[in-house]
């Protein structure tokens, strides 16, 4: 990263910004993530989602759901930025409604909005 240099939001401004924007979620750039990073830092992350039309068959979003879940680890083997998708954040930030199918999978799997 030569010649940038990051700067993070304080945690007042980070709240407002967060309360305001209902698609962000707290982020942290790590310490050394870049050479110019001497500090971790506080920024905005963004939501991973995947997004179905509402027509989709309930049983069909359910079932993608679950299969993405119980093959997190495969996907973190072929991409290691997978690492930070959680289940516990599967519903952070969602600023459009969750799919009943997904909603059954995630109440299954005890994520809560």
């Amino acid at each position: 990263s030569p010649g940038i240099r990051f700067i993070g939001v304080s945690k007042a401004k980070l709240d407002e910004i967060l309360a305001a924007n209902p698609g962000f979620i707290p982020g942290m750039m790590p310490k050394g993530v870049y050479k110019s990073v001497e500090q971790d830092l506080h920024t905005l992350g963004i939501v991973t989602n995947m997004v179905v039309h509402k027509d989709l068959p309930d049983d069909l979003v359910y079932n993608m759901c679950k299969v993405f879940w119980a093959n997190h680890a495969s996907f973190v083997d072929v991409k290691s930025v997978w690492k930070r998708v959680k289940l516990e954040d599967a519903l952070a930030g969602a600023a459009i409604p969750v799919h009943p199918g997904a909603a059954k999978c995630y109440a299954e799997l005890g994520v809560k909005k």
